[in-house]
């Protein structure tokens, strides 16, 4: 029949003309015609985002093959359209192998039910037209009112902590035993076990990028906290290759890479016919690439695609950042870097050390927007019989204190220990200079024989009445106490 194609349009792009397009068979057992295709599939795929690389790319084109197969287009046909319509406006255009493996991934794995879409613009009229851009002739403007938008509970990786399908970031200072955390966290998600809490853990698949150290420790870490590594991926890199001498070698997949990200996703899920729950980016200010993780805009630029990828792939992003050497009233600006890596996260967690007991960690909040007052982990890590990796013991998921709380402990248990260690100096300095004057090199020796730094002995020495002069015959200063030493007055 004549309604049963499609005309072809001649387009400014080198491409053959596609072959004829049959009616599809969608689920409801109506064919799609090429007058719905024409009015209906065309304009909707002509409006969405072309796919360009480096800016999550094949996202883009994976949604294309997702609402080709919702609007009941069979296989063959989508391709058809996908080539002729679609791939010409993407950077670059996609292969014929890169195209069947999208589609397959759409047409294996779907969102929704085909047909779907039809169903949805029942009411479309025939003569619709997109509106165009009048900056492009490829470009047209989306808009969605919010009462289409679809209404999602949220959802929880951890309950009431880490939110799932988004970005949380964790931090901490060195060996604080941030990397244990998410080891703890893989072997939740790979063996399906519940949380302390009795809340349920979605069970998956998790993908790590490389560790700082040896993929060996961090593999200890994961058999330590019960992780099955059947599930567990290391995400080593991209193969590139040189065509003229065969010669390939691993690149560094960074944060940049959103393509290659989602890309890693989509094959494991592949492979293992089971989702992607988990990614771990540890630590992520490794992954930056050609960005500076102290610039905003550098930060968004790498992050917001980063959080729209979540989304899509309905996967929880979880990147582990370290924290700075300022001392800071709020430990949302003690993560290392621009402060952007906290304000587009969803949520922000701190891993921080009780005052008194060394061995005693805290998952602590510091920010959150899915809920109210969330609270603190108390956990230890305890070593194992014959590894030399320890295992997560919590201890409470119901602690009230938050990562500044712990932080200010922290700060006044330092500040009230030093004034007692500069006493303990400036008496020895006092009794040691009591039997008269000593040249300054004298003192720094005798005083590293009682492990007081130089740094302690000139602080303690500012709080004694002392007197110190250069020595004409040796160059050296000397130091020597007036009256008693005491000071009326003390800088301490």
């Amino acid at each position: 029949m004549k309604d049963s194609v499609i005309p072809f349009v001649e387009t400014q792009y080198p491409i053959e003309p596609p072959a004829i397009i049959q009616p599809a068979v969608v689920s409801s057992g109506r064919s799609v015609n090429a007058v719905e295709i024409d009015y209906r599939v065309l304009p909707y795929i002509n409006a969405m985002p072309e796919a360009v690389q480096g800016c999550n790319g094949s996202v883009a084109a994976l949604n294309v093959c997702n609402k080709l197969f919702e609007f009941g287009l069979d296989r063959a046909t989508a391709k058809q359209v996908f080539v002729a319509h679609y791939n010409p406006r993407c950077k670059p255009p996609w292969s014929d192998y890169e195209i069947d493996h999208k589609l397959d991934t759409a047409y294996q794995k779907p969102i929704k039910l085909a047909g779907s879409m039809l169903d949805k613009s029942q009411d479309m009229r025939y003569d619709e037209q997109p509106i165009v851009s009048k900056t492009s002739s490829n470009s047209k403007i989306k808009l969605t009112r919010f009462d289409e938008i679809e209404e999602r509970p949220v959802e929880w990786f951890i309950h009431n902590k880490i939110p799932a399908n988004d970005m949380t970031v964790l931090s901490g200072e060195g060996s604080v035993g941030k990397t244990y955390f998410t080891c703890y966290a893989a072997a939740h998600v790979t063996t399906g076990t519940r949380w302390e809490d009795g809340n349920s853990c979605k069970k998956g698949q998790v993908i790590i990028f490389p560790p700082e150290g040896q993929k060996s420790s961090l593999q200890q870490r994961l058999i330590a906290n019960g992780a099955d590594l059947t599930k567990c991926w290391l995400l080593d890199g991209k193969i590139s290759s040189d065509p003229e001498t065969g010669t390939e070698w691993v690149d560094l997949i960074n944060l940049d890479d959103n393509t290659w990200i989602a890309e890693a996703i989509d094959e494991v899920e592949m492979r293992t016919g089971e989702p992607v729950v988990l990614v771990i980016i540890d630590p992520v200010g490794n992954y930056t690439g050609q960005g500076d993780s102290y610039k905003d805009t550098d930060v968004r630029r790498m992050l917001t695609p980063l959080q729209r990828l979540a989304d899509e792939k309905q996967v929880t992003f979880l990147l582990v950042a370290h924290h700075n050497k300022t001392e800071m009233s709020s430990a949302a600006n003690k993560v290392m870097g621009s402060a952007a890596w906290v304000n587009l996260a969803r949520a922000h967690w701190v891993i921080s050390v009780d005052k008194d007991d060394d061995a005693l960690r805290y998952f602590a909040p510091s920010k959150y927007n899915d809920c109210i007052n969330p609270k603190a982990i108390a956990y230890r890590i305890v070593s194992l019989e014959k590894q030399w990796a320890g295992r997560v013991q919590i201890l409470d998921m119901n602690v009230s204190k938050t990562a500044s709380d712990l932080m200010h402990e922290q700060r006044q248990a330092q500040r009230g220990r030093k004034p007692d260690k500069r006493n303990e100096v400036k008496e020895w300095l006092r009794t040691y200079l009591g039997n008269g004057e000593k040249f300054a090199t004298e003192i720094y020796e005798a005083g590293d024989a009682q492990e007081f730094s130089k740094r302690t002995i000139d602080r303690a020495k500012s709080g004694l009445q002392l007197l110190t002069k250069k020595d004409t015959a040796t160059g050296k200063w000397k130091w020597m106490l007036q009256g008693n030493g005491l000071r009326t007055w003390s800088r301490d």
